[in-house]
């Protein structure tokens, strides 16, 4: 019952808000005594879907690891795909890219091979792990592979019959779209995941589809109407009590504001953004968001190179850490962009 409770309130507001975070706990504490008994998987599974919303990393994290370990002691099929989507979801928002791709992976085979073991009540586990696997490739720069897997789950998505894990594969493939910088895929995939998300009630991850248009919107002409686009979707994502994603969300408006000619706003932005990173641990987009901070130091007047090129460089620093080729390449543009212009004006 306690699980049942959560995922109603977690699916219509956020499971980081204090309710379904409540109700799943609780069933946590009922569940647990029993580190390996499988009916502990849902209830462990919705904690950990409160942790992550509320940026709380660390503690989902060790929560993912558990659910795994204790899968590998009962040989459970339910918690060890549980156990692995759950950490590859965690690593993936902590940018342990080629961990987070493996667990994935792994998950993915599981839920093929033992496809009763993808049924955990509330949780979309095969349809997100997939998802996720989309956004993680397309960071590794293997965006051929990120497209078959892409083609995959929209396949997955038009077969299911469960509306909140298709609404929640749908959302998750937004961001896949923010970081191929294609404002036309982003537009379909937010558009489709809102309408059915608006249709069922499912506040957050309507939210969290629709933000990114402002983005979609700035990038593509009009940075003054996508940045109060993206600022509405900000504020109604936390009136959620949702914490994740935030610092993508703040960087994409950063990058609105910059290019609205406002690059004071968008360097507050990206310090805060920054910040937030560095206090939660969810460093998947802090190698794009050190590089937006370098190209708005480029834009104050008057333009601040040298912190710009110490800005792109830990960009490059992060991505390469990570794996994450598509970001690195970016961040490397952006520096080879400054180091040229640094050379022609000295040729003057």
């Amino acid at each position: 019952m306690q699980v049942q409770l959560g995922n109603l309130l977690g699916q219509l507001g956020s499971p980081g808000a204090p309710e379904p975070a409540a109700a799943f706990a609780r069933a946590a504490e009922l569940a647990a005594e029993v580190a390996d008994d499988p009916a502990a998987v849902p209830a462990l599974a919705g904690v950990h879907a409160g942790y992550t919303m509320r940026a709380d990393h660390d503690n989902a994290r060790a929560l993912a690891e558990r659910v795994l370990a204790g899968g590998r002691r009962s040989g459970d099929p339910q918690a060890l795909l549980a156990g692995h989507f759950l950490l590859g979801h965690t690593l993936c928002f902590q940018g342990e890219l080629t961990a987070a791709r493996e667990h994935l992976e792994e998950a993915a085979r599981l839920a093929a091979a033992t496809p009763a073991a993808a049924a955990l009540s509330g949780t979309p586990l095969v349809l997100s792990a997939n998802g996720l696997l989309e956004i993680v490739l397309v960071l590794l720069g293997l965006d051929e592979q990120a497209g078959m897997v892409a083609e995959a789950v929209s396949q997955d998505i038009e077969r299911s019959d469960q509306p909140y894990p298709r609404a929640v594969a749908m959302a998750i493939g937004v961001f896949a779209a923010v970081y191929r910088r294609d404002p036309v895929q982003l537009r379909e995939r937010a558009t489709a995941a809102a309408a059915l998300a608006e249709r069922r009630g499912f506040h957050l991850v309507a939210a969290t589809a629709t933000a990114p248009l402002g983005w979609a919107q700035a990038i593509e002409g009009d940075p003054v109407g996508g940045a109060e686009l993206l600022r509405r979707g900000l504020a109604r994502s936390e009136a959620t009590g949702a914490r994740a994603t935030r610092p993508l969300l703040q960087g994409l408006l950063a990058e609105a504001e910059l290019l609205a000619g406002r690059p004071a706003e968008a360097l507050r932005l990206l310090t805060d953004a920054l910040t937030d990173v560095d206090r939660t641990g969810e460093r998947y987009c802090e190698a794009e968001l050190r590089r937006l901070h370098g190209e708005s130091l480029l834009a104050v007047s008057p333009p601040r190179p040298a912190e710009a090129e110490a800005a792109f460089r830990a960009s490059i620093a992060v991505a390469s850490r990570q794996g994450a080729r598509l970001l690195e390449a970016r961040a490397s543009a952006s520096l080879d962009r400054l180091l040229a212009a640094q050379g022609s004006h000295s040729s003057r």
